[in-house]
This record gives structure tokens, C-alpha cells and sequence, in this order.
């Protein structure tokens, strides 16, 4: 698995594709243009948040999964550049972790084109 932990960030920009689903800890952004995930801390919690993110080949077979994590506490973004081939696609969800170590996740996968 791998482990980003994200750079400071303002907001994705409006191209960018979001989970649909409200979480109350995290949300969750992805950006095709650069393969850029966003995460947004939405709760003072002592924990981090994250984007759980599992990208799939062509086949619809798993290639690889990662976490990118945001430690810069609650109402800031964080942004992880990843390197996605174009012809795959990425699933992603928010959730909170201690560390590395996921605590809660949405559960609820969002399915974009990888570019």
C-alpha cells in the first residue's frame, strides 16, 4: 500500500471530481489533470483524514492502493500528486486514521476515469 502524506493546499479546482456522499470527518477529491487527490480535514478530532483511493486496470483488475493523508488538522486541504496510467481507473473514499493505521472509512467508493 502506498502512503502520501499531503502537501498544504488551497480547494481543488472545479474540474475536480468529488465523492458525492457527505462524511463527517473527511472529504475526498480527485483531479485527472496532474492526478492530484485532495482531502479536506472536516472535524477536530485529534485524528487525520484521508483519501483511500484503489487504482484498477483496464481489466477491472486491482493494480495498486494507496492512502493520502491530510495532518494539517480540521479546514485545511492537502493535496498528494499520484502518477495514474490514463487508461485505468481509480476508485476513492474519506475516511479519518490515527497514523497510518485507517480507524473509519466511508465505505462508499467514487469510479473516475484515471485521465
Amino acid at each position: 500500500m502506498e502512503k502520501d502524506l499531503g502537501k498544504p493546499s488551497s480547494a481543488p479546482p472545479n474540474a475536480a471530481v468529488c465523492s458525492t456522499l457527505t462524511f463527517i470527518y473527511a472529504h475526498a477529491c480527485f483531479v485527472a489533470d496532474g492526478d492530484y487527490l485532495y482531502v479536506l480535514d472536516k472535524k477536530a478530532d485529534g485524528h487525520s483524514a484521508v483519501a483511500l483511493w484503489e487504482d484498477y486496470t483496464a481489466n477491472d483488475q486491482l493494480w495498486r492502493q494507496g492512502i493520502c493523508r491530510n495532518a494539517e488538522g480540521q479546514g485545511h486541504w492537502v493535496r498528494c500528486n499520484k502518477n495514474f496510467y490514463e487508461s485505468h481507473t481509480l476508485a476513492f473514499s474519506e475516511g479519518k486514521a490515527e497514523g497510518w493505521r485507517v480507524l473509519d472509512f466511508y465505505g462508499s467508493f467514487r469510479w473516475v476515469p484515471a485521465a
